[in-house]
Order: structure tokens, then sequence, then C-alpha cells
């Protein structure tokens, strides 16, 4: 017979199975957080389907240059001895407002007027408000490209696409409730690899091999769950 374990190995499958019982209680609230906001955003949407015009509710009538509002990346764990990977949600206004940025930042204008300025006296006032000049004429295309940026972004808007003209509450209350379910869908996804990652660790301070397969069971069935939570959140 096996050497029964000490205090120390005890307490340590003890941390084990309380952080897996924790991350199980993490994940079941983040689904039923999911599962919340996509079953109000679907009864917002019915709403505004039910109370709009014939035919004022036309998926057909999205722009050909339609692209997504977010993204999902991966993001390495803290921890090093962690093996699951967890997922980050990248807005579309983010990466939209580092363009604009960038876009600032090579305008020739500050280029012409840096240039202007520097010549000193031998430049005269015909350099500087040449520079000058120059200056306001591409800070004016600056703002006509951002503008008219902008009104791309909004044309890509699915409220307009979805409505055709000024949307109703409803289906504003039915987009901010498909953005909180996609938050939803990826915290779930996040919640599932930690409690992978802590059946693991539980599977591997138990000296018994039914450990093991309660952990591959484990990840198995809830990665159904997680997959699914992250595909019904994207509309």
């Amino acid at each position: 017979m096996g050497t029964p374990p000490d205090h120390q190995q005890l307490q340590a499958r003890e941390a084990a199975f309380s952080g897996a019982l924790e991350a199980t209680d993490a994940y079941l609230a983040a689904s039923e957080s999911l599962s919340t906001a996509l079953k109000a955003g679907w009864f917002s949407l019915a709403r505004a389907k039910y109370a709009a015009a014939p035919g004022g509710m036309l998926l057909r009538q999205h722009p050909g240059d339609l692209r997504a509002a977010a993204r999902v990346a991966l993001a390495e764990p803290s921890d090093p001895d962690d093996l699951y990977d967890r997922f980050e949600l990248l807005q579309q206004g983010q990466g939209g407002r580092q363009v604009g940025e960038q876009a600032k930042e090579q305008e020739p204008g500050a280029q012409h007027e840096r240039a202007a300025g520097s010549g000193g006296q031998d430049g005269s006032q015909d350099g500087s408000q040449d520079g000058s000049q120059d200056g306001e004429a591409a800070s004016a295309s600056g703002r006509d490209a951002a503008a008219a940026a902008a009104a791309a972004a909004g044309a890509r808007d699915p409220l307009l696409w979805l409505s055709g003209g000024l949307p109703s509450s409803d289906l504003r209350r039915a987009q901010g409730e498909f953005r909180a379910a996609l938050l939803a869908a990826v915290d779930a996804a996040n919640r599932l690899q930690a409690l992978r990652a802590a059946a693991d660790a539980a599977a591997g301070d138990d000296a018994g091999g039914g450990g093991g397969s309660s952990s591959g069971s484990l990840g198995g069935g809830g990665g159904g769950d997680g997959a699914g939570g992250g595909g019904s959140g994207g509309p």
C-alpha cells in the first residue's frame, strides 16, 4: 500500500478543489449573463420588428462593404504555468481612432510649416505665408478625409440598414443588449479556460486516475458551451 498523503498535500488538494469549484461558479454565472443578454436582445429586436412599418426592416439593405464591428484576439495568460490562452475583444472604434491619429501625424502641412519656419531670415515673409497656406490646405483636406471616414462608418451602422432611417428605441436597445451578449460570450470563454486550468491543477494533485478523466470530460463538455455562446453573441 502507498504512503498516505501528509498535511501539506491534503491542503494543496483542498485548495485545488476549491479553485475548481470557484471557477465552475464563475463560468456558470458568465453563461447565465450571456443567455440573459441574448434573450433580451432577441426580444427587443422582435418588438422593433413588430412596431416597424411593413418592409421597414430588411436585411437585404445592408451595404456591400459591411465589416465586423469587433473581433476576438488571443492573449497569453499571465501565469506561465497556465497552458490555456485567453481571449480579448477588440472593438472597431479602437482601431479607427488609432488610424485617425496616425493620419494626422502624417499630414504634410506640419512638415511644410516647419520647413518654412526653419528658413531663417533669408526666407522672408513670402516663404512663411506659403508654408502657412499649405498647412491650412493640408489641415482642411485632413478634416475632409476624417469627415468622409466618419460618414462611411455611419453608413455601415447596422441600425441604419435595418431601419432605413431613424432607429427606434427598441432597435437601439437590442443593439446594446447584443453588445452586452458579445462581452458576456468572451467573458464566458475566458472563464471556461480558467476552469480547465483549475481542473488540470486539481487532477494533477489527485493521486488517483479518476481526476484525469474528470478533467477531460469537464473541459470537453464546457468547450461546446463556450463555442456556442461565442457564435450566438456575434449578431
